[in-house]
């Protein structure tokens, strides 16, 4: 046994350093330079460029201040060196349309920007683009220069920064997690006042998602592992994730999660279809609300769940100056605090905001409002929701005008025209594809779902970056569709 794993690392050595060899040669400092460039986009998030007008005050706003610089810089960059490697090597054909359409995608939005005369064109309300745009460029470069092996390591890069910000978010709010299995679930805990580096942290939404792209991803891999106590371990990690996403207890996070595993389970036949349903989706359900039960009724009294839920509500100042029968009142409402029980089928306001935005939207508008113009609609009037759209298309329309809203479709259409071919007319055998390209397959899956309830992919954000690499792997791996 030890040997065999001293082989397969041995192996794996030899497998780096060839393709380092082979692929890299003069260039490695090139490919370095574009991993650096990826991380740092990844680093980026949440940060905001005010952060530079804060450079020096202390170490948090130097940290800030070079988060957001360096990823703008290296945008900039980037573009120059593009421009001058596709007119050098002349190799127009090897840009794939998906990713031209994504560049035009963009460009509305800047008209949208320009042409938006409420709006001034500064750093603020364009660097989101200039980000978005440094991120095409870097998947470009690659495959002008045909460094595609290294779009495996950015998928797989990427996906393990989610797992070590879920570790240290796990670590660093223990305490939290123990304390909202009283009121039934994790909702709260992510508030609106939370920060992280000076900045807002993600959501409850935010955070689900991160959960399920990592258990997505670890589904897959757990399907290829063969040794038994790797599969046990892994399995039991895929439990947990799952449980906590219930326990966030985000509407649109569990729906997009769900389907994907089973879309998972039947696109690629994976054996054992009812087992893996139960394993992954319904028993951590049963989990999850037998551990809020024990934790709500093991010497746990009605006073300590109304001091957990006043600490977690955004409303403690106005609970204190109740009175003693409001206080009562209270204290009845707060026996059950499982949103799914509480709220029901209850909408979380999107359809609201969907009809607001699109009877406020200005129809000679043909570029949309530019960058994040959902904001400029919605700020006035829905701040209770956010300021967001909750929606890719309606987003693209606010944004980028209805040209912005057909490439978006176009977008769709095409990753339904590659899982149709392949299934059904070319017939390929999906159980054997590489984990890279499932996970690619599944993350883009995954997210298109999101963005019929989230903004998602059409703007810089964790989305977006996931997104798009899935995309450069699948086209890669599908060229002749």
């Amino acid at each position: 046994m030890f040997n065999t794993r001293n082989q397969i690392k041995k192996n794996i050595y030899n497998y780096i350093y060839k393709n380092l060899s082979n692929n890299v040669g003069t260039k490695k400092y090139f490919i370095i330079f574009l991993f650096t460039f990826w991380a740092s986009l990844w680093l980026s998030i949440g940060s905001q460029p005010n952060s530079l007008k804060l450079f020096g005050n202390s170490f948090i706003d130097n940290i800030n201040a070079i988060r957001i610089a360096i990823p703008l810089l290296l945008s900039i960059l980037t573009t120059a060196i593009l421009v001058y490697l596709i007119f050098k090597e002349k190799n127009f054909d090897k840009i794939h349309h998906l990713f031209l359409i994504f560049y035009i995608f963009f460009f509305f939005q800047i008209i949208g920007l320009i042409f938006n005369n409420d709006v001034n064109f500064t750093l603020g309300n364009s660097y989101l683009i200039l980000l978005a745009i440094g991120s095409l460029n870097i998947l470009l470069i690659i495959k002008i220069l045909r460094f595609d092996f290294l779009a495996k390591i950015l998928l797989y890069s990427s996906i393990l920064i989610c797992i070590l910000f879920l570790i240290f978010f796990i670590f660093k709010n223990l305490d939290k997690f123990n304390e909202s299995l009283l009121v039934s679930n994790f909702y709260s805990i992510s508030k609106p006042g939370d920060l992280f580096m000076g900045f807002a942290q993600p959501r409850s939404t935010g955070l689900a998602r991160i959960f399920s792209v990592v258990t997505i991803a670890l589904i897959i891999f757990n399907e290829r592992l063969s040794h038994v106590h790797y599969k046990i371990l892994l399995t039991f990690i895929i439990f947990s994730c799952s449980t906590i996403i219930w326990g966030f207890q985000s509407r649109g996070a569990i729906i997009c999660f769900y389907t994907t595993v089973i879309f998972i389970f039947f696109y690629f036949d994976y054996k054992n279809k009812l087992k893996k349903f139960l394993l992954y989706l319904i028993v951590p359900i049963i989990f999850f609300n037998l551990l809020s039960f024990a934790s709500q009724y093991y010497e746990v009294t009605v006073d300590q769940k109304k001091e957990v839920l006043e600490s977690e509500s955004v409303k403690d100042n106005a609970l204190q100056n109740k009175s003693d029968s409001e206080q009562k009142k209270y204290n009845k409402q707060i026996e059950i605090q499982n949103r799914f029980i509480k709220h029901g089928l209850k909408t979380s306001g999107r359809v609201e905001i969907w009809k607001y935005a699109l009877n406020r939207f200005d129809s000679k508008k043909i570029f949309g409002y530019g960058s994040q113009g959902d904001r400029y609609i919605l700020s006035k009037r829905y701040k209770e929701y956010g300021n967001n759209s909750s929606n890719v298309l309606l987003y693209s329309l606010l944004s980028g005008g209805y040209f912005a809203v057909l490439i978006i479709l176009v977008i769709f259409l095409w990753f339904i025209n590659v899982l149709f071919k392949e299934k059904i007319i070319f017939r390929k055998n999906t159980i054997a594809y590489p984990e890279n390209l499932k996970i690619s397959i599944a993350l883009i899956f995954f997210f298109y779902m999101r963005g019929l309830i989230e903004n998602s992919f059409s703007l810089f954000s964790i989305d977006y970056l996931l997104t798009l690499i899935s995309i450069y792997i699948v086209n890669d791996n599908f060229k002749k569709v």
